[in-house]
């Protein structure tokens, strides 16, 4: 990650005494996007950026920094920047940058200015960055992941188109519902724009919308919340591709696999096999037999997607026979001690 010491210098023009400013700060109402910059107030670094395109973020925002009464400060004392916000008109043009430091001053035009009377939303803007349930429609990257509940919360880590791809057909293959659950998201997913947030655990997607809010006001209310709980396949794949970039919360490795199904393809597809007893299984008191050489075409099927024969799933203890007769595989049992 980029980083940035967000210290401002001091100017060596000093200006003389200036009264309150009524005035808007020009043209940031008409902005068509804003990026927004996260700095670490201990040290000034980068730490995450967010860009807004909806129409209701860059309203809320400009009316908000509008409404404000600004006093011009004679001169700029150094101060590590909290925010910094930049507006972008429809040409992709810089329209305006503002620099929010952790006191009560806005930065814009080449000067602080220190707050007289209103209020800045600084709680909708630390929202964009550190809600777990954000309203709020944001496009990051266009295809990114990012971790929620550390110290950071980094929107940037981009991911690969293959696994944008991958992650997309299984959002939009999936069937939603409206309303939202109550599963804390541990990540954020940004594909091609569209954010949702996901809970690793459980394998839940919850998508927010932004609800109306009162003017300049920091408290938001959910509304037309969609979500999705993914089957155990489809949050393993998701799973392990958010794994590539960033740290989550669940280990895979350790997920209980599932029996979805164990096919005797020899008999489904007429598979020709050598005559012959074939001995697959066995355990303290039997033996276990196939009546043809066919235990590799015994095929077990897992809820990851994953799938082996049937030798190594006993073997391995992921499989019992209790399970073939449950799936109606054939097979012959010779007591030990009898031949």
């Amino acid at each position: 990650m980029r980083k940035y010491i967000a210290l401002v210098l001091a100017l060596a023009c000093v200006l003389g005494l200036v009264g309150c400013s009524n005035s808007s700060i020009k043209g940031i109402d008409k902005a068509t996007k804003i990026e927004v910059v996260q700095y670490d107030k201990s040290n000034g670094t980068e730490i995450g950026t967010v860009t807004l395109t909806e129409e209701t973020d860059i309203k809320h925002i400009a009316d908000n920094l509008n409404s404000l009464k600004l006093k011009k400060m004679e001169n700029n004392d150094p101060t590590v920047l909290e925010y910094k916000l930049v507006f972008y008109n429809t040409s992709g043009e810089t329209v305006e940058t503002v620099s929010i430091p952790a006191n009560d001053w806005v930065g814009y035009d080449g000067y602080f200015h220190s707050i007289t009377s209103g209020e800045l939303d600084r709680a909708y803007i630390a929202g964009l960055f550190n809600s777990t349930k954000s309203t709020h429609t944001l496009e990051v990257t266009e295809n990114s992941v990012g971790e929620i509940g550390r110290e950071t919360f980094n929107l940037s880590v981009e991911i690969s188109e293959e696994d944008a791809n991958s992650l997309s057909e299984i959002i939009n293959g999936a069937t939603w519902k409206e309303g939202t659950t109550d599963c804390t998201s541990d990540c954020v997913i940004t594909i091609k724009g569209h954010m949702a947030y996901y809970h690793s655990d459980c394998g839940t997607f919850n998508k927010y919308n932004l609800a109306e809010m009162s003017a300049y006001s920091s408290r938001v209310q959910e509304v037309n919340g969609k979500s999705v709980v993914l089957s155990e396949k489809d949050k393993i794949t998701v799973n392990t591709i958010l794994q590539k970039y960033i740290t989550l919360s669940v280990d895979n490795n350790s997920a209980t696999l599932d029996i979805v199904e164990i096919r005797d393809r020899e008999k489904e597809e007429s598979i020709p096999c050598d005559t012959a007893l074939e001995k697959f299984y066995e355990d303290e008191s039997n033996e276990y037999y196939f009546s043809v050489i066919k235990s590799q075409y015994i095929v077990v099927t897992y809820n990851d997607g994953s799938s082996e024969d049937i030798v190594t799933a006993l073997a391995d203890g992921r499989v019992t026979m209790t399970d073939l007769d449950k799936f109606n595989i054939e097979y012959h049992i010779e007591p030990k001690g009898t031949n």
